[in-house]
């Protein structure tokens, strides 16, 4: 074939397949979204630990309301910090995505807690100590779930619930307050 020949169509190659705009890495809050998990652990380990400094606090009833709020604030937090990092607004049901895996984020390290707590518990000099430390608080009746294990595990499930459900809610009304939804295509 000489160059000042034309080209016949049968000879032309096949047009190279349309690849459409790879997904934004941002769009989708997962735990695959390695920015979503690392300011989720970032919004529970903070929230776990005020949550400390207010369980040391207070009575009953103020602790749990702090609970609850701090729980919330985590998940607003992350929505917050999420938008400070990436620059994007978040979607609603994106922001409760958020809020949902610091929630159980803050549940794990909460979970981890209890558990090196019940095992310096199983010493009895430990138990007998800190057992006479609640009396002088005014709360006897902490160390009663401990005998009991379907109420241990219902408090379990609770605050799983609770840390979970309103982590979730606080980040959807961290997306609502701070940006509104993503545009759609």
């Amino acid at each position: 074939m000489r160059p000042d020949e034309p080209v016949a169509a049968a000879q032309m190659p096949p047009p190279l397949p349309v690849v459409e705009a790879a997904a934004d890495p941002f769009a989708e809050i997962s735990l695959q979204n390695g920015l979503a998990v690392r300011v989720s652990m970032i919004a529970s380990g903070l929230g776990v630990l005020l949550l400390g400094v207010a369980g040391v606090a207070g009575n009953g009833a103020l602790q749990s309301f702090a609970s609850l709020l701090l729980a919330l604030g985590s998940g607003f937090f992350a929505v917050y910090l999420y938008r400070l990092r990436s620059g994007k607004p978040l979607s609603v049901l994106s922001g409760a995505r958020l809020g949902w895996i610091t929630g159980v984020f803050s549940f794990l390290i909460v979970l981890v807690l209890m558990t090196l707590t019940f095992l310096a518990l199983s010493d009895p000099t430990v138990r007998s100590a800190m057992q006479k430390e609640m009396e002088k608080a005014g709360r006897p009746g902490d160390f009663q779930m401990l005998d009991q294990p379907a109420e241990l595990v219902l408090g379990v499930a609770t605050i799983f619930v609770t840390l979970a459900m309103m982590g979730s809610v606080g980040g959807a009304m961290g997306a609502k307050l701070l940006g509104g939804e993503e545009p759609r295509p």
